[in-house]
């Protein structure tokens, strides 16, 4: 029996009330942070560090680069498959079993991820995998190598490559974008689980449209476009949206 036993348990001679109870509430537990998001201020710095990233292989550029534009889940790019893209049609179908929710996913590609796509496959496109193993060309990317090139980059101990996830949730959602849209299009788990194996191509013009809109954001902040300029080119009063809300209507969102 240790000693705040003895004391809570009223043991002979001792207190009966604890007498460390005055201490709660004193002391508070660090605040745990899950995958952190890059600032509108660091979202220009890590883009134009990956751009001019010389030193590193180019496909792990290059699939930095595809997880900032799709911000899927980590594992997700890393056991991507060339059968599961149409580029001609601009899309990526994740299939269900690769999944965390077990069921598959569409991303529509921005013009921007397809030119990237396109790049990576005049290096990769005979193999199984775009991101190919370095010593094990037959697997697929380590699971350490996007945070190893962010810690290249700077963003050691700061951000993660699953931190894409929760930048584009930020940003988005600052700038007015649907959560129920960007959840889709985070493949977060349907509140209605009967219907879910049935919906992934739901709303797809409308995150088509989300998807383009997300990397064009990421370009204009890495050419030096202030917040307040990017709000009114992708806010809620602007052109953009208006068009973008046309299509959401017609797909009743």
């Amino acid at each position: 029996m240790v000693f705040s036993d003895l004391l809570l348990r009223g043991h002979p001679g001792s207190a009966r009330t604890d007498p460390t109870s005055i201490l709660k509430g004193l002391v508070k537990k660090p605040r745990v942070r899950h995958n952190p998001s890059l600032s509108w201020e660091e979202v220009p710095e890590f883009m134009n560090k990956l751009a001019s990233w010389t030193t590193g292989f180019r496909t792990t550029v290059l699939a930095l680069m595809s997880m900032a534009y799709t911000y899927v889940r980590t594992t997700e790019l890393r056991k991507a498959e060339w059968t599961e893209f149409n580029l001609d049609n601009a899309m990526w179908t994740i299939p269900d079993e690769k999944m965390k929710m077990r069921r598959p996913h569409l991303i529509p590609l921005s013009k921007q991820a397809v030119a990237a796509l396109k790049e990576l496959k005049t290096l990769t496109g005979g193999g199984k995998y775009l991101f190919p193993n370095y010593r094990r060309p037959t697997t697929f990317m380590c699971a350490t190598t996007l945070n190893r090139a962010l810690g290249c980059l700077g963003f050691t101990g700061h951000f993660s490559s699953h931190g894409f996830r929760s930048t584009a949730t930020t940003l988005l959602g600052l700038l007015g974008y649907p959560d129920k849209l960007v959840d889709r299009q985070l493949a977060h788990k349907e509140k209605d689980s009967s219907r879910a194996p049935y919906d992934h191509a739901k709303f797809i013009s409308s995150r088509r449209m989300m998807m383009q809109d997300w990397v064009d954001i990421l370009d204009n902040l890495a050419a030096g476009s202030s917040v307040e300029k990017v709000t009114d080119t992708f806010g809620p009063i602007s052109e953009r949206r208006n068009a973008f809300l046309k299509v959401i209507e017609r797909e009743g969102l």
